[in-house]
Parts: C-alpha cells; sequence; structure tokens
C-alpha cells in the first residue's frame, strides 16, 4: 500500500476520535501537521526502512517547527492589529522577533539535517530539504499576501 493511502487510511479510522478532540486548536495543528506529511510523502520517495528511521525524526522537529510558526502567528497578528500605529519601539521588536524566529527556523533545519544524515543517504536529506523549503515557501507566500505594509 502507497504511503498517502496508508495516511489516507490513518486518517479515516481517527475520525471518529476527532469528534471527541479536546480543542479545536489541536484538530487544527493536527490536520495541518497531516497535509504537510502527506505532501513528503509524495515526494520523498523511502524505502521501508528509510522510513521508519525517518519518520520518527521529522515529527519531532516539524514539533519545533510548528511552535516557532504558532510564535510568528502571534507577531505577526499583533503587527496587523497595530500596523497602523506602531511606535519605533514596537517597530523594533516586531523586526527583532521576526529575525529571532527566521534564525531559529535555521538552527532547527540545521539540526535536523544532522540527524536525518545518520540515516538517510544525503540525497535523500537534500531532497527533503528541497520539498519542506518549497512547502515553506509556498506558506510564506501566501501570508505576505494577506499582512498589510506598514504605514
Amino acid at each position: 500500500m502507497s504511503a498517502p493511502k496508508i495516511l489516507l487510511t490513518i486518517l479515516i479510522t481517527l475520525m471518529p476520535l476527532i469528534a471527541f478532540a479536546d480543542n479545536a486548536g489541536d484538530l487544527k495543528k493536527q490536520i495541518i501537521l497531516d497535509q504537510k506529511k502527506l505532501n513528503i510523502m509524495e515526494n520523498l520517495p523511502l524505502s521501508d526502512a528509510e522510513a521508519d528511521n525517518f519518520w520518527p525524526i521529522y515529527s519531532e522537529y516539524q514539533e519545533q517547527l510548528f511552535a516557532l510558526d504558532l510564535t510568528r502567528t502571534k507577531v505577526l497578528t499583533y503587527y496587523v492589529s497595530n500596523y497602523t500605529s506602531l511606535s519605533d519601539e514596537q517597530t523594533l521588536e516586531i523586526m527583532n522577533n521576526m529575525f529571532d524566529l527566521a534564525d531559529n527556523r535555521q538552527v532547527i533545519m540545521k539540526k535536523m539535517t544532522i540527524a536525518l544524515e545518520e540515516v538517510l543517504p544525503l540525497k535523500k536529506v537534500f531532497r527533503y530539504l528541497q520539498v519542506e523549503n518549497n512547502i515553506a515557501a509556498i506558506e510564506q507566500y501566501n501570508l505576505v499576501q494577506k499582512i498589510p505594509l506598514l504605514q
């Protein structure tokens, strides 16, 4: 059975559990992470042995990246709510937060790459990074279309 079919089967099996989710945020997070995982599955061919080693590492680091995304969302929500009246101090704080988030993402990706190099051929690690960066670029593009320029 192909990886996308396996994931779809798992999602269908978990649908009754989703109805009992404690919190809509948890459900939304899981949907986002599952969609991303499906994209990775479709674009990163792995043997069974490679998959057994890859997915636990992937899951660990995706949790860290998701936490960064939540922080970024908070910063951008603050910006969008106040962009017409930001002080220089507030603007500097937002800029520093965005630089820190970008730096932290790079640190996480580097650590993940080092971990993946131990379990996958380098070409597959590189391919994964390409897919991950393509997903991030699309997300970034969709996001910037919604963010107004500073007044």
